[in-house]
């Protein structure tokens, strides 16, 4: 298996960035609810998994002083459980194979994120995409989201938004194969945007004509030249953890997510360093 020249005993190693501590896994509240605007976990295959909207910060530390921030949207609710979401899923993988995806949360709280920070976000995972991109020679970037609002994917368990396709590389079919491995192992309703819009409709769920991170992405390399796949997801409330029904749904999808990407990274030979 191509994921074996990772350390079968990297869950012992893995270090958590800004508290340069061991991780422990049973205990994601240690390193999701922390003080810092991004926290961060360093990675070693190409895969980032991207949390902007389900921080919980009102207020940040700027040379030492607690400074409130400005409620700028008041109206924007968090992608709640998102978050623990993407902590399972790299637990799972690396409980399987002993690689770890790399993984950015953006903490303040979605109503106070104004200009300022939305860039330093933006900023450090084009710096983390375009790193890993050097390294491997490719990147996947999952940018998770939550929805649960009736409408067009009311009946869907998740939405996998590119940009009518624009945000994927087509030599990898990745979106489609992420799809295929979820509907298959989970049983999942899977919303799938085609290339074409139907009918004129451009929305695919990922928030068109606002600058999305997979859209960002997707412009800077292309400026470089360069080609990357990057996947907006959008999560059903029903697996976000309202309750221990929900949290137990969304652990059981984490669980199955893990293992669609690392059947997918297998065939595409995606984890194996550039030589």
């Amino acid at each position: 298996m191509l994921f074996n020249n990772c350390n079968s005993d990297k869950r012992r190693e893995i270090m958590y960035v800004l508290s340069g501590k061991k991780i422990d896994w049973k205990a994601p509240e240690k390193y999701l609810y922390g003080d810092t605007p991004l926290d961060e976990v360093a990675g070693d295959i190409p895969l980032i998994l991207s949390v902007p909207h389900d921080g919980h910060l009102t207020e940040i530390c700027k040379n030492g002083q607690v400074v409130p921030l400005k409620r700028v949207a008041p109206n924007e609710k968090r992608d709640g459980g998102v978050k623990f979401i993407a902590w399972n899923i790299i637990k799972n993988v690396v409980e399987r194979t002993g690689c770890c995806p790399y993984l950015l949360v953006q903490q303040v709280h979605r109503q106070y994120i104004n200009e300022s920070i939305r860039k330093l976000y933006y900023q450090k995972i084009l710096e983390r995409a375009s790193d890993v991109h050097s390294r491997f020679g490719h990147c996947v970037v999952l940018d998770l989201h939550g929805f649960s609002k009736p409408g067009r994917f009311e009946d869907s368990d998740l939405v996998l938004g590119t940009m009518h396709r624009e945000t994927v590389n087509p030599a990898h079919n990745l979106d489609r194969g992420l799809a295929f491995y979820l509907g298959l192992i989970g049983d999942y309703t899977i919303y799938l945007p085609n290339a074409i819009a139907f009918r004129g409709e451009m929305y695919d769920g990922t928030g068109q004509g606002y600058p999305t991170v997979i859209n960002y992405l997707n412009q800077e390399f292309k400026k470089n030249g360069g080609r990357g796949n990057f996947i907006q997801i959008e999560i059903h409330g029903r697996f976000r953890g309202r309750d221990e029904e929900e949290r137990a749904k969304g652990e059981l999808l984490s669980k199955y997510f893990a293992e669609a990407l690392i059947n997918l990274f297998t065939e595409l030979k995606m984890n194996a360093k550039r030589s």
